[in-house]
C-alpha cells in the first residue's frame, strides 16, 4: 500500500470534518486513500478489493436491521427493500451529500464520462468502510 502524502492527508481530514467524526477518530489514511483512487488512476492500487469486501458487509448490515427490526416481511419483501437501499443510486446520493465527488481519485479518461459517476460514487462508499475499523479487528472484517 502506498504512504500517502501530506496534502492528500489535509483533503482526507477535511473529508472526516465534513462526515462529522472528530479529529482524533482512529483512521486507517492509506486505506480510506485507496478507498477513494478509481482503477482508471492505478490498476494496482485502487479500490476494487475493498468495494467487494465492502459490498459483502453493507448487504449482511442491512439484512441484519431488517431482520432485527422488521420480523413480519417476507423474505421476498427483505429482499427488495435491501437491492433498493444498496443500491448504486441510494449510495451515490449519500455520497453527494457529503460531498465525496471531490476526494475521489479518477482519471480524466473516467472523469469524461459523466454517467459512470454514480457507479463510482457507490463503489468507493461500500470500500471505505475498512478505513475506520482499528487494525486489531481484521478478523472480524
Amino acid at each position: 500500500m502506498v504512504k500517502i502524502g501530506v496534502q492528500r492527508q489535509r483533503q482526507l481530514q477535511k473529508l472526516m470534518a465534513r462526515l462529522g467524526l472528530p479529529e482524533a477518530a482512529p483512521v486507517r489514511w492509506e486505506l480510506l486513500d485507496l478507498a477513494l483512487t478509481h482503477p482508471s488512476l492505478s490498476t494496482a492500487e485502487n479500490y476494487e478489493q475493498l468495494e467487494f469486501l465492502g459490498d459483502a458487509v453493507l448487504r449482511l448490515f442491512v439484512a441484519q436491521q431488517m431482520w432485527t427490526h422488521d420480523r413480519s416481511s417476507t423474505v421476498g419483501q427483505w429482499t427488495a427493500i435491501r437491492s433498493v437501499l444498496v443500491s448504486d443510486r441510494i449510495l451515490a446520493e449519500i455520497a453527494y451529500t457529503f460531498g465525496l465527488e471531490r476526494f475521489l481519485l479518477v482519471a480524466p479518461s473516467a472523469q469524461r464520462d459523466p454517467k459512470g459517476e454514480t457507479s463510482r460514487l457507490a463503489e468507493c462508499l461500500r470500500g471505505s468502510h475498512r478505513c475506520f475499523i482499528p487494525e486489531r479487528s481484521e478478523f472480524f472484517f
